[in-house]
């Protein structure tokens, strides 16, 4: 038993001793993990400290990232706000520019409209315009009025005078006009007017009232620079023609002009076929003239103003009397040199004319053309005349047309051998071209007769007055005597008197009469005579 017990003692032993062992080792291993733990614990404190930090970092780092890039955005939207300003602004001046430019265009458009379709002087539609509307048939009347002898007023006061005269008269004719009609400026002294082709106005009204509007202008009073002046207008009218209707009117203006009229038609071809029926009634009358001696001299007055010793003077001019009718020659004389039997005309009022000179004792002139010169029978038969012919000192020659005295030998040799008979030479129309100062320099003239454009309204127009004036003052340095026609008032006879004019010729002192009816030839009572 003892040594049971022993031997559990010792086993005890063994057993604590194992145990503590067991305990330590325990312990150690306990200890070993507790401090590995520890270690671990510690490690784990660092790198949670470490992440901490880190994080901390990161959040910091993040921080200021942000921070940077809130500072860059909001860079970049003041950037932008800014841009956004600048590309405002600049919308701003693209649109203002724009508005500039299109309103530059716009004024560029309206110059070179302005150019192309406005004259510059007046400002009213050019020719331009005018062809551009006739094509579209806007108009059934036109009318191209054309100012009488403007290039002497323009040569005479200048060209700013003329341009004024120009813008007066636009003005004046515009003030005429209702909306009706337009009115156009083509060139330098060319008017249009034309009535729209939906007013539908008859060829008679228009015709009518372009003739008010030519009297209106001769009577309007126009002044520049203390400067008064009067001017006259030629009209020729077109009612057809489309596209032609300007030519058409352009040759009705012509033909007034050369049969010095202030209006003329252009005919259609009804128009022209009823004219031509005309035309044949009045041959058919002319040749019945010739057979039954109906052809007779009218005579109008010419009466001498400065000298009342010189005798009263007279102007043959051809009349038609048939039945009640007087025929002027105007109705007649291109009919008869259309028909080749214009010399029978000259050759009949020759005969007459020399035939009253000789029976009346009295001064008369006779108008020839140069057709009259140039024709060889005519040429015989004046001289032919004058060779038994002991008066022929009272007898003038008249030359008329003197624009086409083209031969200029052959005129002046033919008024020198009238003046070998003592014809005197007159110049008709003296003013109205310049040729007329070369014909005067160049020809054995002893009368000017001043034209009529000059005389009308010498009384209220300084240009007349100042062209007259020279005219006279011309004539008297190559001692020629001067003849004022159509003379219609005391005014004008006034007027023409104090600037020195020979003879005055016109309604004021008689119209054109038979001989036996002149009341010098009835005892001289009824015809003005001024001294």
């Amino acid at each position: 038993l003892k040594d049971d017990f022993y031997g559990y003692m010792a086993t005890a032993e063994y057993f604590l001793y194992d145990f503590r062992n067991f305990i330590d080792a325990s312990y150690t291993i306990l200890n070993n993990k507790i401090s590995l733990l520890k270690y671990e614990n510690d490690k784990i404190k660092l790198y949670i400290s470490s992440s901490l930090i880190i994080a901390m970092l990161l959040i910091v780092f993040s921080l200021l990232l942000i921070i940077n890039y809130q500072l860059k955005l909001n860079k970049e939207l003041e950037k932008r706000i800014a841009s956004e300003d600048t590309m405002k602004q600049l919308k701003e001046q693209v649109e203002k520019y724009n508005q500039e430019l299109e309103k530059e265009v716009r004024k560029k458009t309206d110059e070179l409209y302005e150019k192309i379709y406005t004259n510059q002087i007046s400002k009213l539609p050019n020719r331009n315009k005018l062809l551009e509307d006739i094509n579209k048939q806007k108009y059934n009347n036109l009318a191209l009025l054309n100012i009488d002898s403007f290039q002497k007023f323009n040569d005479v006061y200048g060209e700013d005078a003329g341009n004024e005269a120009l813008r007066l008269t636009a003005e004046f004719l515009n003030s005429l006009i209702d909306d009706r009609y337009k009115l156009f400026h083509l060139s330098g002294d060319e008017f249009v007017i034309a009535s729209y082709s939906f007013e539908n106005i008859s060829r008679k009204d228009f015709f009518n009232f372009i003739k008010y509007i030519l009297q209106s202008y001769k009577e309007k009073e126009f002044s520049y620079k203390g400067k008064n002046f009067f001017l006259n207008m030629t009209a020729g009218i077109s009612y057809k023609g489309y596209n032609k209707i300007l030519s058409y009117a352009d040759m009705a203006l012509k033909e007034a002009k050369a049969q010095k009229i202030h209006i003329k038609e252009y005919l259609t071809y009804e128009d022209l076929e009823q004219s031509y029926k005309e035309d044949i009634e009045i041959y058919k009358k002319l040749l019945t003239a010739f057979d039954k001696d109906l052809l007779i001299p009218f005579f109008q007055p010419i009466i001498p103003i400065r000298d009342k010793n010189l005798p009263i003077k007279y102007e043959s001019l051809a009349r038609i009397v048939f039945d009640d009718e007087i025929i002027p020659p105007f109705k007649f004389i291109n009919i008869a040199k259309a028909n080749k039997v214009y010399n029978q005309i000259t050759s009949t009022i020759l005969n007459k004319v020399l035939e009253t000179i000789e029976k009346y004792n009295v001064e008369i002139s006779i108008n020839l053309s140069m057709i009259d010169i140039k024709d060889e029978n005519i040429n015989k038969k004046i001289f032919d005349s004058l060779e038994n012919f002991d008066k022929s000192d009272m007898l003038t020659i008249e030359l008329l047309e003197t624009e086409n005295f083209l031969d200029y030998d052959y005129v002046a040799q033919f008024c020198l051998k009238l003046k070998t008979y003592g014809v005197k030479i007159a110049l008709d129309d003296f003013g109205s071209g310049y040729s007329n100062f070369a014909h005067i320099m160049n020809l054995p003239i002893d009368y000017i007769k001043i034209d009529s454009s000059l005389i009308s309204n010498i009384d209220r127009d300084d240009f007349s007055k100042l062209m007259v004036e020279t005219i006279v003052s011309l004539a008297k340095k190559l001692k020629v005597k001067t003849v004022a026609e159509f003379v219609s008032s005391k005014e004008i006879y006034e007027t023409i008197k104090d600037l020195g004019v020979d003879y005055a010729q016109g309604f004021y002192f008689g119209k054109p009469t038979p001989i036996e009816e002149s009341p010098i030839i009835n005892g001289g009572g009824g015809i003005r005579r001024f001294n």
